[in-house]
């Protein structure tokens, strides 16, 4: 119980400190670039990881084809490899984006970057502390007009 009372103490006096701080759109501004950063680096492992296992489906796949003599064997591995592959490259390429837009401050990619900061709250860990991180900055009055002012009609 003490450690939630210091925990909210602290977040007061940050919000104070914030609250006082003139150029808060700067501040914000650098809040995005630290979640884009944080996406992207989030991210690039999965992209990485579909790479990896895509090579290795193929390599295991015609290894065991070959042993077993069968090659329904070999596209099994295969195609298990590459089901996994596939599913780590949907989730890696719209983060990889969304850490861009939020980054060069896209016009979209305040409603990319809440998407996605919404589907990391379901990622354990580190997902969930970049998700409630993201959607409390992207949610902000600061955030919003930072992106409304970079929007050409």
């Amino acid at each position: 119980m003490y450690f939630l009372k210091h925990c909210s103490v602290i977040f007061r006096q940050t919000l104070m400190i914030n609250a006082l701080d003139p150029d808060k759109e700067r501040n914000v501004e650098t809040h995005i670039k630290i979640i884009g950063w944080l996406h992207i680096a989030l991210h690039l492992p999965l992209l990485l990881f579909s790479a990896i296992f895509l090579i290795a489906g193929t390599a295991f796949g015609s290894l065991f084809g070959s042993i077993s003599h069968d090659p329904v064997t070999g596209l099994g591995f295969a195609g298990i490899f590459t089901f996994v592959a596939i599913f780590c490259l949907v989730i890696a390429i719209p983060g990889i984006i969304t850490g861009y837009a939020l980054i060069t401050l896209k016009p979209w990619g305040r409603t990319c970057g809440i998407i996605a900061s919404f589907l990391d709250l379901f990622s354990l860990g580190l997902g969930t502390a970049l998700g409630v991180y993201g959607l409390v900055i992207l949610f902000n009055e600061e955030a919003v007009s930072l992106f409304d002012g970079f929007r050409s009609y």
